[in-house]
């Protein structure tokens, strides 16, 4: 991708102040697995991460799940993009982690 690559992208559309849509669901599909890499993306916003190579199948999947199954937006002074957290653990009984959980 040029002149900028996926993170970059992510970046400019999650954090810029001429961003039409910050909350726009992204998956970024790559030919990188490292968990390095993987760790980036998810820290600059990316919705998904999908690696090459992919079925139509599998990406049609995802694109649905994105829309059907949308996790919080978060905003912060570090971080702008959906809720890093898949899942919730109904056995967790520690403190809440986002201002804006219910107590």
């Amino acid at each position: 991708m040029q002149p900028i690559n996926g993170i970059e992208f992510t970046n400019n559309v999650r954090r810029s102040a001429q961003s039409p849509n910050k909350m726009v669901p992204i998956i970024l599909l790559t030919g990188y697995a490292a968990p390095k890499r993987v760790k980036v993306a998810r820290d600059v916003g990316v919705t998904e991460y999908m690696i090459k190579p992919f079925t139509a199948d599998s990406l049609i999947k995802r694109i649905t799940h994105v829309i059907n199954h949308p996790r919080r937006f978060v905003v912060s002074d570090d971080y702008t993009g959906p809720d890093r957290r898949r899942r919730q653990d109904p056995r967790y009984t520690g403190a809440m982690r986002r201002k804006d959980d219910k107590k």
